[in-house]
This record gives C-alpha cells, structure tokens and sequence, in this order.
C-alpha cells in the first residue's frame, strides 16, 4: 500500500514539471509589446519665480504602461531660469523661459516668467499711470515697474497724453487721479512748464531730485489737494500752481530760493510758511488766496515781493522777521482782516499800495529806517487812529494815508521834505503835528492850480501844529500860506 501511494506521486511530480517546461517553451516563441509615449502633460503650464527662487514641476506620461516612461528636463534659456533632472525650476534673472519635460517622442512644456521680489516693485494706486510708464519705462519687459527702473528715468516730459487702454483711448490729463509714486523717479530733476496743467489730478508727491518746477507746471489742477515737495526745490516757477483751489497746504522746503509770479495764487491755502533762504518773492505770489489766515515769514527773507499777499482778505496773523528790508507795492493789499501789522525795524521801503484797503488794521508803526513811503500806501486804512511818520521818509507818497476814515492823528517827524497829493486826504483829521522847522514841500494835484494841494478836506477843523519858531515861517510859505488860520505852535499842545 506504501509503496503504491510513493508511486504515484512521483509520476504526478513528473508529469507537473513537464507541463511547466512546455509552458516556457510555448512563451520564448511569442515577442514582446513595445508601448509607445502618447503624451506628456507637466501640471503647471505657467510658473512665477523669483529670482533664487526654486519650484519642482510634476510631469505625467500616459499612457501609464507605456514601455519607456523616463523623463528628461531643459530649459530654452537657463540663464533666466535652470531646471535639474527631477524638475526643480531656479529662477535666475528677470526674464521668460520654456521648461520642456521630455519621454520618448512626445513632450510637454510649462512657460516660466522670472521676476524681481515683490518689495522691488512700485506698487502704483493709479492703474492708468501703471499702464503708461510700463509702455515706456519697462526695460525687463516683466510688466512691472521696479525702484531701479524708475531711479534711471530722467525725464518724463512727452509720455502723457492720449492713450490705450484695455481698447479704449483715454486723455492722461482726465483721468489720472493721482501719482504719489512720481517719488521714487530720483532721475528726474524738473518738472518742465506745463506738465501737468489742467490736470483732474488730486495727489502727487514729488522726488527729492526735483529743484525746479516749471512755469504753469499745475496751473488750474483744481482737483490738487496733496503735493509732496521735494526737498532740494530751489525754483517754483510763474504760475506754478495758480488756481489749485483744493490746495489747503503746501510744505516749502528749505533752500527754495525763488517764488514765481502768481505761483500759488489763488489757491486754497489755509496757513503757510516761507523759508528763509527764499530770495524773490514775484508778483502776486499768493495773492487772491482767500482763506489764508496765517502767514510765517522766517528770518533770512530780505523782500516781501509785489502783491505777494494782495487780496488774502481772511489774513489775520503775519510774522515778519527783521530781515526783511522792503515791502513790496501792494504785497498786503486788500487784506481787509489783518488786525495788526508789527514793521521790521530793518525796513526802509513800504511800497506803492502796500496796506491798501487793509480796514481792520487798527494801529501801525512806521520804523525810523523806513525811507520810502509809496503812493496809497495806506490807503482805505479806516481802522487807522493815529499815525507818526519817522524823519527817515523824505517823502510820504500821493494818497499815502487817503481816506482813512478814522484817522485823528497824525505826527510828521523832523526830515520829511515833501508831502504828496491828497496824502490825508478823506481823513477825519483833528490835529497835524509837523516836526519840521523847515515846511516840507507840498505837491499840487492840478500843474494849473499851485495851491491844490488837497493836504486837508474843506471844510475840515484840523488843526496844524509846527515848531514855535517857525510858526510865522510856515504862514509865510508860499504854500502852506493857504493854511495859514489852521497853523498852531506845539507848545500850544503842551
């Protein structure tokens, strides 16, 4: 029974081996399928780099049993971006590339665009201004505007005007809101006339490049609220910045040297100050700037320039510093709300119109170097009460003091020689005091008519008081004579 069972399994082990040795055999005569690449496909078909910076791209082969699935890297340009033998992506400068993941005859590709750090970018608030500059000014053609790129722009005169964008046409001057970043432009060295005239624009701060800003350069940008000015501005030009009605404040760099005519008037100015390396003042320069309250003029300053503050009707406060020397004609003129006025001792001109029309203004002190007292200098000063001229002004000018409503007073020092037409004329003159041992010389309004002096109204009570011993030398004067019943020695006074 043992025997017979042993048997019978060795003849089934045998007969297994022979099946399998047939199977072999059956397999080496039939050949084995190549499975060729279909497609590859890397899953990002885009990729933004910094540069040194380093990302791995994932391609896929399909079909997934092809034969040879082995993938290969390059890059069309590696000195903007390198790819290893895994995919590892390097950015190395500013630039586009193409990424190729290769296996067999098929491949795929992903475009990769290397930029500059986020933070060596300017980040712009108006994209119009963006757009424009980019079409200029992006030399990496990376679509952005980096520090660097704006720190070599040395001009953009020319670049504003009509233009393209996302189909539309647009007039820069209409749309552009603001240009904060105009800042970071450190090539630029001025702003050429006209630039920015008529502009909508509320908001610019300039670069501390900038020393001059030219003629008309925001004339009537009436939208202007926020002007960064530069530090080294030596020059603001004629009309800089005339009619800019929301323009509340303005900050004037030390080292600004001139002041162009009409430069800020008519602005909205509130309060200002000027600093002392300021060395012409032109005419008009704030002038008609009808909310300006308060007014700094800082030590160093010599002139107070024409007009400089004609018709600031809401001036109130103005310090002037003892280097100034001259008043220019009418640079106070029509500032009906200025109460008080303390001149410079250093002072020796007061200019034609200088104080005109300056109502309020209660009290003035004329400085013994005052030499030169213009023509209506204080004029329709009707808060005036009292006035002494210094013997310094040889002349006191036409219409000097003319219809100072109020005006009681008035002391003529020792020095005066010549007093102009209708110099008090208007004025409710009660009492002269004339200083003068010698009659100053009075000016006839009507060359045909040498008495017409218009030195007092008629009728009029005032009186006219003169040195004792020169009484009968002022009843005697061929001019003064015609006062002759109004002339009183001083001592009259005591």
């Amino acid at each position: 029974m043992k025997k017979r069972s042993l048997s019978g399994i060795v003849i089934f082990m045998c007969m297994a081996a022979a099946v399998s040795c047939q199977k072999e055999q059956t397999k080496e005569l039939i050949p084995e399928v190549f499975i060729p690449v279909e497609a590859v496909f890397v899953e990002k078909n885009e990729l933004y780099l910094k540069e040194g910076e380093s990302e791995k791209l994932v391609a896929r082969v399909f079909p997934d049993n092809a034969s040879d699935k082995a993938l290969s890297w390059s890059s069309s340009d590696s000195s903007i971006a390198s790819v290893d033998a895994n995919g590892l992506v390097t950015g190395v400068r500013v630039g586009e590339t193409t990424i190729t993941a290769k296996a067999g005859n098929e491949q795929g590709i992903c475009v990769v665009t290397v930029r500059k750090d986020p933070s060596e970018y300017i980040s712009f608030k108006d994209q119009y201004v963006k757009e424009i500059l980019i079409s200029v000014f992006d030399v990496d053609t990376d679509g952005e505007i980096s520090y660097e790129e704006a720190a070599v722009v040395t001009s953009l005169e020319g670049i504003f005007g009509l233009f393209n964008f996302e189909g539309e046409w647009y007039d820069c001057s209409r749309v552009i809101k603001s240009f904060d970043e105009f800042r970071f432009f450190t090539g630029v060295k001025d702003i050429p006339d006209g630039m920015f005239m008529d502009w909508t624009l509320e908001s610019i701060i300039l670069p501390n490049s900038i020393t001059t800003i030219g003629d008309n350069a925001f004339l009537r940008c009436q939208n202007l609220e926020t002007v960064g000015m530069s530090e080294s501005i030596k020059i603001i030009g004629n009309n800089a910045f005339e009619d800019c009605r929301k323009l509340v404040s303005i900050t004037l760099p030390d080292g600004l040297t001139d002041i162009g005519e009409y430069a800020f008037a008519f602005t909205g100015l509130t309060s200002l100050s000027i600093p002392g390396s300021v060395k012409a003042m032109g005419l008009l320069a704030f002038g008609q700037c009808a909310e300006l309250a308060d007014v700094i003029i800082s030590d160093g300053v010599q002139s107070i320039g024409p007009g400089a503050f004609a018709g600031c009707r809401n001036l109130i406060s103005v310090s002037i510093p003892n280097s100034v020397t001259s008043i220019g004609d009418s640079a106070f003129s029509g500032c009906e709300n200025m109460a008080e006025m303390v001149i410079p001792d250093n002072v020796t001109h007061i200019g034609d119109y200088a104080f005109e029309q300056c109502s309020s203004l209660a009290s003035i002190h004329i400085p013994e170097c005052v030499d030169y007292l213009g023509s209506y200098a204080f004029s329709n000063c009707s808060g005036l009460k009292t006035v002494t001229i210094p013997g310094s002004v040889t002349v006191i000018g036409e219409e000097a003091f003319s219809q100072c409503l109020h005006l009681l007073e008035v002391t003529i020092s020792e020095g005066v020689k010549t007093i102009g037409i209708f110099a008090f004329f208007g004025c409710d003159l009660k009492i002269i005091k004339i200083m003068c041992a010698v009659p100053p010389k009075l000016t006839p309004y009507d060359e045909d008519d040498p008495y017409s002096f218009g030195l007092l109204p008629s009728p009029s009570d005032c009186l006219i008081f003169v040195p004792s011993g020169s009484v009968e030398t002022y009843k005697n004067d061929e001019q003064w004579k015609v006062y002759a019943s109004r002339i009183h020695s001083l001592e009259e006074l005591q």
